[in-house]
């Protein structure tokens, strides 16, 4: 249809624009990117093409560009709600939310019903940490689009962060009794009955997205869920299996991971703790959180492999306490005085990071009673023995015993 219509009128932007979004689908950007231009070469103001040309940056990652073709495409159509409200969901999504409050107010002013934008403003509300304003923003919604399914949904998650579970429960039924295989309504009502421990519940709302959704990964990520809660966690780890293998698996596949190495630890299950770390950084190489946890528990293990791995993670986030720590203290375990020394100046700025945190002050001081300052060592000690919750405590005890007899 596109084409008959250029056929007859070159410059018919509709259609121009209906084939850039084929091309983009295609996988063809620089093609769409072309047919968009040829629009704004007729009139710079089409606001269609501008919001077009914005998500075509954005998949390309490149974000100024992105708020650059918001921005015009909003001024483009000052009377347009749509296009406010995606320049509001865009700068929210990259985390400016005093960019995206701000429009998405002016989404609202154009169209005050907009339920898009109106599901928003609750999302700002909540992320600023104003629970009651998201709730209310929430009501409002409900009652006006009482046949939405979606409005039923944004007021259940709005009573589940108000911990009025049985409410949002029936908000929840309220919305798959307008729409029985609302994937997002489902998995809402799974995630509730996991908070609340009612696995036969959550197992019965996975099932039900599965089959409302078979296609997606979703599904059996929470099916997966369930399990792993109960502490099944080979079952958990085959349920993820199968989300990871449906076309949105790579949304889940990392933060299922992450929780399996976690089980993995907690069941004392280090090789495989270990592995599952590695598939994450296979992943997500940069992934600094994974190469952290996975040092830690190469360094257990005895692998030499852990300062490398550790240094890896330092090098990306040096300025993370937790990742500075577990850097430190492997190198104040090596035998070479230079590795030591280094160890003992990044554990002063993990410490320095996290004052508060007597785990890392313990190291500090271990590091430094290997160097000879013994002095130093028993001021960390002190301040670390002074924390009530201290997990290294009878360790950190010992070393201020040992070091105070030598004194």
């Amino acid at each position: 249809w596109y084409q008959r219509v250029l056929e007859k009128e070159r410059t018919n932007a509709r259609a121009l624009i209906g084939i850039a979004r084929m091309e983009a689908q295609a996988g063809a950007p620089e093609k769409a990117k072309r047919q968009l231009e040829q629009v704004l070469s007729g009139s710079e103001q089409n606001a269609p093409a501008l919001l077009e040309l914005a998500n075509l940056a954005r998949i390309a990652g490149d974000e100024e560009l992105t708020v650059g073709y918001l921005d015009a495409a909003a001024r483009a159509s000052p009377d347009d709600a749509n296009a406010k409200f995606l320049l509001a969901k865009y700068e929210f999504d990259r985390g400016d939310l005093a960019a995206a409050k701000s429009a998405v107010d002016e989404a609202l002013t154009i169209s005050p019903k907009h339920a898009a934008a109106q599901l928003l403003l609750s999302e700002i509300h909540f992320r600023n940490g104003d629970l009651e304003s998201a709730a209310r923003v929430s009501r409002v919604l409900a009652l006006r689009q009482a046949e939405n399914p979606d409005a039923q949904r944004a007021l259940a998650i709005a009573q589940i962060r108000t911990e009025k579970f049985d409410e949002a429960r029936r908000s929840l039924g309220r919305a798959l009794e307008i729409d029985p295989q609302h994937e997002h309504a489902l998995a809402t009502l799974c995630e509730l009955e996991l908070r609340v421990r009612d696995y036969a519940a959550a197992q019965a709302a996975a099932e039900r997205l599965i089959e409302a959704a078979p296609h997606s990964g979703l599904g059996y990520k929470l099916l997966g869920d369930q399990h792993l809660a109960q502490d099944r966690v080979d079952e958990a780890a085959r349920q993820y299996d199968i989300a990871a293998s449906k076309p949105d698996g790579a949304t889940y596949a990392v933060r299922n991971l992450f929780a399996l190495a976690s089980a993995y630890q907690r069941k004392r299950r280090p090789e495989d703790a270990i592995e599952t770390y590695r598939q994450i950084i296979r992943l997500q190489p940069d992934n600094a959180h994974a190469l952290n946890e996975l040092a830690w528990m190469l360094h257990v293990a005895g692998d030499p492999d852990a300062e490398a791995t550790a240094k890896r993670a330092y090098a990306l986030q040096a300025d993370n306490a937790a990742i500075a720590d577990t850097y430190g203290w492997i190198l104040v375990n090596q035998e070479a005085a230079d590795a030591i020394a280094r160890g003992v100046e990044v554990l002063r700025k993990a410490v320095a990071a996290a004052p508060a945190a007597p785990t890392l002050r313990y190291h500090l001081a271990a590091g430094l009673a290997t160097i000879g300052d013994s002095e130093a060592a028993l001021r960390e000690l002190d301040v670390a023995l002074r924390s009530r919750e201290f997990a290294d405590r009878e360790l950190a005890e010992r070393l201020r015993q040992t070091l105070a007899v030598a004194k």
